[in-house]
C-alpha cells in the first residue's frame, strides 16, 4: 500500500512546513536514508528508538523509518516534565534516543524496504494523555495503524485533494494516526504548524483560507477556542 502511495503520488507535495515543501518522492528518500542511519547505529529489528521532537517533517521522517525498517518507536512530548520523560524512558527502555533533529543522518542507499517489511510486528508504544492515572504504553503494529487509517479515509471521502492541517502534538496517536498516516494513505498533503495555541485560534481562519486547507482533525476544546 504504500509502495503503490509513493510510486503514485511521486512528486505531489506530502508535507508543506515551514522549512519547506516535501514531496512523495524526498519523503521516500528520507524515510529510507534514515533506516540506513539505524543500522549505522546497530539497531537490530524490534529494538526501541525513543522521539522527543517538536512537530516537524523530522518527527515524521522518524515514524515511517521505524514502521517500514521493523523498529519500534516510543514517541514522546518533548514538553513533558523531566521527571515524566524519564518515568515513560525508564519503563520502555530504548536502544536510541531523538532529542534533536541534529541526532538524525541520512545516509543515502539503494535498497527499498518498503517491499519487504512485515506489518505484523510491534510498531510502536504510544503513550495515553494521563489524564486519570498514570500514562499508559498502548502497543500497535503496522498493520492495524494502516487499516484504521485507511477506513478513516473511506468514511470521511480523503482522497489526494485533501490538504491537512495538523494541529495535535505529533507524539500522540491522533498526532500520527489520523493527521499523518491517514493523509499519507490518500495521497493528500499535511500542513505542518505549531500545536494548536491560544494564537492559532485567532489566526485560524486567516490560515486556513493562505494555505487553502480543506481537513482538521480536532477536538471538542480546541473547536469552542475558534468559534
Amino acid at each position: 500500500m504504500l509502495n503503490l502511495v509513493f510510486k503514485k503520488y511521486n512528486s505531489k507535495i506530502a508535507i508543506e512546513a515551514e522549512s519547506g515543501k516535501i514531496t512523495y518522492s524526498q519523503l521516500k528518500i528520507k524515510l529510507l536514508s534514515l533506516i540506513e542511519f539505524f543500522k549505522k547505529k546497530k539497531l537490530k529489528k524490534g529494538d526501541r528508538v525513543a522521539v522527543l521532537l517538536p512537530n516537524s517533517p523530522e518527527f515524521i521522517y522518524c515514524y515511517l523509518a521505524c514502521m517500514i525498517g521493523g523498529y519500534v518507536i516510543i514517541p514522546i512530548n518533548h514538553k513533558l516534565s523531566f521527571k515524566e520523560k524519564n518515568f515513560f524512558l525508564s519503563r520502555t527502555e530504548p536502544k536510541v534516543i531523538i532529542k534533536r533533529k541534529e541526532d538524525l543522518n541520512f545516509i543515502k542507499n539503494k535498497k527499498n524496504y518498503l517491499t519487504s517489511f512485515n506489518p505484523n510486528k510491534l510498531m510502536g508504544i504510544f503513550l495515553t494523555s494521563g489524564t486519570t492515572n498514570v500514562p499508559k504504553g498502548i502497543c500497535h503494529n503496522s498493520r492495524s495503524l494502516i487499516e484504521n487509517a485507511l477506513s478513516f479515509n473511506k468514511h470521511n471521502s480523503l482522497n489526494s485533494d485533501t490538504r491537512f492541517y495538523h494541529l495535535f502534538p505529533m507524539s500522540y496517536m491522533a498526532g500520527f494516526l489520523n493527521s499523518v498516516l491517514s493523509p499519507i494513505l490518500c495521497g493528500g498533503t499535511i500542513i505542518i504548524d505549531n500545536v494548536f495555541s491560544a494564537i492559532t485560534a485567532i489566526n485560524f481562519w486567516k490560515i486556513i483560507k493562505e494555505k487553502k486547507i480543506n481537513l482538521i482533525w480536532s477536538n471538542p476544546t480546541m473547536i469552542k477556542a475558534i468559534l
